[in-house]
């Protein structure tokens, strides 16, 4: 089994973007994983409000678990990545678009 402590260093923690991407690739494992916080009871990794639930910040420890080594090292790639310098994704509509004339705004 193995088993990786990572400190999160995504911006929001395991929150959000982070989290759909950490659950999207549990998901592709050929075995089970889990994460937790050190100490505590692990969740299922693939399962994504349960992970959003542990409330993870940047700066905390997580463990990662699992018969799927592979799997285990690219989720503690994801959470331990630096994105800071990552872009916002772009915005599904331009608010700016819209006026007093067409509440609808354009589509």
């Amino acid at each position: 089994m193995a088993r990786v402590t990572v400190v999160v260093n995504r911006v929001a923690g395991l929150q959000a973007r982070a989290a759909e991407e950490f659950t999207q690739r549990a998901r592709e494992a050929t075995a089970g994983i889990t994460v937790s916080r050190p100490g505590q009871h692990p969740v299922e990794a693939d399962r994504m409000l349960l992970v959003i639930s542990m409330e993870v910040e940047q700066g905390e420890e997580i463990v990662i678990e699992g018969d799927d080594a592979e799997t285990v090292e690219a989720l503690s790639a994801i959470a331990g990545r630096d994105d800071t310098d990552e872009p916002e994704p772009e915005p599904t509509r331009d608010f700016d678009d819209i006026s007093a004339d067409d509440p609808e705004g354009s589509r």
